[in-house]
């Protein structure tokens, strides 16, 4: 039975809400700026009237100073704050949107693709190639993946090659991981070795549909946000 895949609206929907709220205490903050700057001058205003009041008795009068100058700057300051907050709002979101939106859109969008096949393998970290010590600065298409009848086979972006034959598959895992970049592998094991590769990866959607032909083969881990193995077949029966 197919697990409900996770689509990230709620995630989507706290991350507007958060830029929103960055931007209006942007806003804010840059209100209480102008009020500093507003109080400054009516205090330097005031000690000028202090020495030389002014006819205008209203003149005399920290308030008046005060909204004073709110009347002849307030608008010009507002147009900036409100200029700023919308840049910071439009940042923001092109910052952070990767890292809120990524894996629920993703995950959604390659489920689709790969026709419902179980789109997390669970394996142990070390099993991953050791060089990718940042995988997420590389693309999951970087990786080939082929099937030819006899093997499945693949390819890592350094150019190493490995390989497992259909005869010695024992084991078919997902692996998820909290990481923002390739957080879903496929593990494949024999007795002796195993080989991974990235959801994503260049070629994978045939190799997954002879995988979904696997007698016993069942999906899981559609809706995994964390760290965790799923074991999706095991070896019976001669295939």
């Amino acid at each position: 039975m197919r697990e409900p895949i996770f689509d990230g609206s709620c995630v989507k929907i706290m991350a507007e809400w958060k830029r929103g709220l960055i931007s209006v205490l942007f806003f804010f903050v840059g209100l209480v700026g102008v009020h500093l700057l507003a109080d400054s001058h009516a205090k330097n205003m005031m000690e000028v009237l202090i020495a030389h009041p002014s006819p205008d008795l209203y003149a005399n009068n920290y308030g008046f100073q005060y909204m004073a100058y709110w009347y002849m700057h307030g608008s010009m300051w507002l147009f900036i704050l409100l200029v700023l907050s919308f840049l910071t709002y439009t940042l923001s979101g092109k910052a952070g949107k990767k890292d809120v939106t990524r894996r629920s859109t993703t995950r959604l969008r390659r489920s689709d693709a790969a026709s419902g096949v179980c789109t997390a393998l669970e394996s142990k970290m070390k099993l991953l190639p050791r060089l990718f010590k940042d995988s997420s600065e590389i693309p999951e298409s970087d990786f080939i993946v082929h099937d030819d009848g006899i093997r499945i086979s693949v390819i890592y972006p350094d150019g190493n090659r490995q390989s497992i034959s259909w005869n010695e598959l024992s084991v078919i895992e997902v692996q998820t991981y909290e990481s923002w970049g390739m957080d879903v592998w496929f593990i494949l094991k024999s007795n002796s070795h195993e080989i991974s590769f990235p959801l994503g990866s260049n070629g994978d959607k045939a190799v997954i549909e002879n995988l979904k032909k696997l007698p016993g083969f069942v999906i899981k881990g559609m809706n995994s946000i964390e760290k965790q193995t799923f074991t999706c077949w095991k070896h019976t029966s001669s295939l």
